[in-house]
């Protein structure tokens, strides 16, 4: 029987994935029994099936939510799973298709938590557990061999939680270098490769691929890991059983110990390099793998060593007005939301377009490269170097904010910062030429419309013409420069009153 909700009250899904199909339960919550609202499912097509598990999960909510709009739109809905869906869609190295499902989900009010017992039975057979891998199906075959051997029942073995991070590092005539692999409890694998653009030793380089994959697993929110790295010196030295002597050893182990503290339950364990072949690849990227491989890894460059930081200075603490950044940075960083429903709804449309690399927040962007978010007195500098610094030439407002996106620059203002800050320029308002402005200076007119002031002269005495007319009289418009002109006989009073009165009143009015 399906239940209908209550407005306003929160609505838990579910979601399960299998090999062919993708499903998800709809469900409310009254008097601590589980009722449900309504059921999707998807068969996956022949591309889809080739998905990773954790983009099978996501997709079976993005076809949730297209299914059951209304319910999504009218309700605040708790995504309930073990599995770091939000720190994925908000990941920097999201593919596109994680990006566009991480848009369209923004829309809604979605919140992740993880799944706690199922008390409906109807659930209970509706979400499917994820397929064992293929190692694991052969433990367990040769378990069931062993005890028929044996003559013993085998006992099923209970799913672990435990996540596996696998690490190691080379440093050769080529560079140095680092791979990660993280394992999740059903068998998904994480990759992600790292070329140190500084000289390190072998040592180093080990002690840097176990930074970046302590540092990947706190993104993750990973609360327990068994860590697995084939350098004896690097597993006795984080596990207390040996003593850092060297100083720079020293500041990695402090580093380490820094950020074991973030994992409730943690193990610590050396394997031999065959059993680590995986991590050991990546770390070896550049002579191990073939181009064609380098384009599906994504790989992640250090400048400098994870032990050297930026010397702090003491200053005196100043308060600052709240930032356009702070609602987006708590949300995407600690899953924190405003109170006001509508204003909740916002940060997460928001938060879509954004992701964090360490402390900064970056937007992305389709057509250029990816935009990092700053707020003032940095807009300030920016638009300043920009304008009128080495390689400035005092362009105007929409050109000064299209130059400081091409940048990589962003904030929400950059257009009508970019235009106050040209008004402000004092060459720009000295120099600039001004529209409509004559290339020349303005000549006075005498007349201000045609024909209302003229100019008569006579001319002569000219050869005889018929009539012994030797003389002329010409008159000139001053503002259109139009010309009458007649031939006399003779220059008297009468002669040139009839050439006024014909030539210049009778067609032209009088003047």
């Amino acid at each position: 029987m399906l239940s209908k909700p209550v407005p306003g009250e929160d609505l838990f899904v579910y979601l399960a994935v299998s090999n062919s199909a993708i499903s998800s339960a709809l469900i409310r919550e009254e008097l601590g029994a589980q009722h449900p609202v309504f059921y999707t499912s998807k068969a996956l097509l022949d591309a889809e099936t080739c998905y990773p598990k954790m983009e099978k999960l996501i997709l079976a909510l993005v076809v949730s939510a297209r299914k059951l709009r209304p319910y999504y739109q009218a309700h605040r809905v708790i995504v309930m799973t073990d599995f770091p869906l939000r720190s994925i869609l908000h990941s920097p190295d999201a593919s596109q298709r994680l990006m566009k499902w991480a848009i369209e989900l923004s829309q809604y009010d979605l919140l992740y938590r993880p799944k706690t017992a199922i008390k409906a039975q109807t659930l209970a057979d509706f979400v499917a557990k994820f397929t064992p891998s293929a190692e694991k199906e052969k433990l367990v075959n040769q378990r069931k061999e062993s005890s028929k051997t044996d003559g013993t029942s085998a006992e099923p073995s209970k799913p672990s939680d435990m996540w596996q991070l696998r690490v190691d590092g080379a440093s050769n005539q080529k560079g140095a270098g680092a791979g990660v692999v993280i394992i999740t409890p059903d068998g998904t694998l994480l990759e992600q490769a790292i070329t140190l653009g500084f000289p390190a030793s072998n040592n180093e380089a080990e002690y840097e691929a176990l930074l970046a994959g302590l540092r990947l697993a706190k993104e993750l929110i990973i609360k327990k890991l068994a860590i697995y790295s084939d350098s004896q010196l690097i597993t006795n030295q984080a596990s207390g059983e040996y003593m850092a002597k060297h100083p720079r050893m020293i500041l990695y182990l402090d580093k380490v110990q820094e950020l074991l503290k973030a994992f409730p339950t943690f193990t610590i364990q050396q394997v031999p390099r065959a059993e680590n072949a995986h991590a050991d690849a990546l770390a070896s990227l550049r002579s191990a793998l073939d181009t064609q491989f380098r384009c599906s890894i994504p790989v992640e460059h250090l400048d400098r060593p994870s032990i050297e930081e930026i010397e702090l200075i003491d200053t005196m603490q100043i308060d600052e007005d709240p930032s356009w950044q702070d609602p987006i940075i708590d949300y995407l960083t600690n899953g924190n939301l405003p109170t006001d429903k509508s204003e909740a709804r916002k940060v997460q449309q928001k938060a879509a377009r954004y992701y964090m690399l360490g402390n900064k927040l970056i937007r992305r962007s389709y057509s250029g490269p990816y935009l990092t978010c700053i707020k003032y007195p940095q807009t300030l500098e920016v638009l300043c170097k920009i304008h009128d610094g080495e390689c400035g030439n005092h362009s105007g407002g929409r050109s000064l904010a299209q130059k400081a996106l091409n940048i990589g620059y962003f904030w929400p203002t950059m257009r009508h910062d970019s235009a106050e800050y040209v008004k402000k320029c004092d060459r720009c308002q000295r120099y600039k030429l001004i529209p409509n402005l004559p290339a020349e200076v303005y000549h006075p007119q005498n007349s201000p419309w045609p024909f209302m002031q003229w100019a008569i002269d006579l001319v002569g005495p000219l050869p005889p013409a018929p009539a012994k007319k030797e003389m002329m009289i010409v008159a000139t418009d001053y503002f259109t420069r139009w010309i009458e002109a007649q031939a006399l006989s003779s220059t008297k009073e009468a002669d040139v009153e009839r050439f006024i009165w014909r030539n210049i009143i009778c067609r032209f009015g009088c003047p």
